[in-house]
């Protein structure tokens, strides 16, 4: 069973959006694979159980995937290209005042250096 996730690739996820992708995953697995019976006791399995009957990667994992496969994708269109000019550019403009908001480019920079 492979996860779509329609527009992944460009989605800039902070601590809460993750903690809320992946607790909403263990939900739905816990729904699917149901409780399980202990010394005659029914018990919600624990979250090692349900990753180890799922086998698949979790959804944090497949979007950062799908974030650095869109960046290859840009990385190798031609240097005209307005996608890859918006990406690797960096804004013009005053900003607003208070923290400046996280750019997609700076996350997968930061998931390619956490790779090495």
């Amino acid at each position: 069973m492979t996860v779509l996730l329609y527009a992944s690739e460009t989605w800039t996820l902070n601590l809460e959006t993750i903690r809320a992708l992946e607790t909403f995953e263990r939900k739905a697995l816990r729904t699917i694979f149901g409780p399980v019976k202990d010394q005659g006791c029914w018990r919600t399995r624990y979250n090692f159980e349900l990753y180890r009957l799922y086998k698949e990667p979790q959804v944090t994992q497949v979007i950062r995937s799908n974030r650095l496969k869109w960046l290859g994708h840009i990385w190798r269109s031609p240097e005209n290209n307005q996608t890859r000019a918006y990406t690797f550019k960096n804004p013009v403009g005053s900003r607003t005042r208070g923290r400046p908001p996280t750019r997609w480019i700076y996350i997968c920079i930061d998931e390619m250096l956490k790779m090495t």
